[in-house]
């Protein structure tokens, strides 16, 4: 487990990368944003291109918010106000331990429950709709990990925590039928969660300004607008 240690309130930031790698772009960019808002911010480099990279990321994720929970009076955090932010296949990362922080927390002796997820851009579904790369470096029979325990929307609990999405309408990379799927799913089972599709658009655009962006597509200043969005959000759940 590696945490990378910011200043103020809340937060765990999962980045993408399809399980194969970390993208640095949505990691301490987006925990040096929300730290400018007031919010403690930790960077999880959790494990990946390992044949139980998901298992072991999911464990990793749990003990990162045991460790936060047990130390929150000397970090100034409150321990009900933990949240997950992801991207891609950090947004995945996230989700499942939304659906399975209870299988989890037997491994620990803590909480490991997140208060709220921001989602951006998130994988979802191990089915049609999947993005390859991520599901298949996931996979392992060794480990149990099949399409079905992949696919968060056929794992959401009635104590899934609130959850906030966004997506763009023509990312090719992962499909927005991904967040559709999820916010459709949160819905039947009455989970608050609020959902922003942005017409056009791409695949990880992180902060959608020149912080994150390496070449001049990924800064768009609609996106970018997805942070005031979520702090507005979180506003209200918290």
């Amino acid at each position: 487990m590696f945490l990378k240690y910011y200043i103020e309130e809340y937060r765990i930031v999962l980045p993408g990368g399809g399980y194969s790698k970390i993208q640095e772009r949505e990691a301490e960019p987006v925990a040096i944003r929300y730290q400018g808002y007031g919010l403690q911010c930790f960077v999880l480099q959790y494990s990946v291109a390992r044949s139980d990279c998901y298992i072991k990321a999911l464990k990793q994720l749990g003990e990162s918010i045991a460790l936060i929970r047990k130390n929150s009076e000397q970090w100034d955090i409150d321990p009900e106000r933990i949240v997950l932010c992801g991207f891609s296949a950090g947004a995945h990362l996230a989700a499942s331990l939304g659906c399975y922080w209870k299988q989890i927390s037997e491994w620990l002796s803590a909480e490991v429950y997140p208060n709220a997820l921001l989602l951006g851009y998130p994988v979802v579904t191990a089915g049609k709709l999947c993005h390859r790369e991520s599901v298949n470096n996931c996979l392992s029979q060794k480990f149990g990990v099949n399409e079905d325990v992949l696919s968060i929307e056929k794992n959401i609990g009635e104590e899934m925590p609130p959850v906030f999405l966004w997506a763009c309408a023509e990312d090719k990379e992962v499909s927005v039928q991904n967040a559709l799927l999820l916010a459709e799913e949160l819905s039947k089972k009455r989970i608050p969660y609020e959902l922003h599709v942005f017409s056009g658009g791409g695949h990880g655009y992180s902060l959608g300004d020149e912080c994150s962006a390496r070449i001049e597509e990924q800064i768009n200043e609609r996106y970018a607008g997805w942070v005031a969005l979520s702090l507005d959000w979180l506003g209200e759940v918290m």
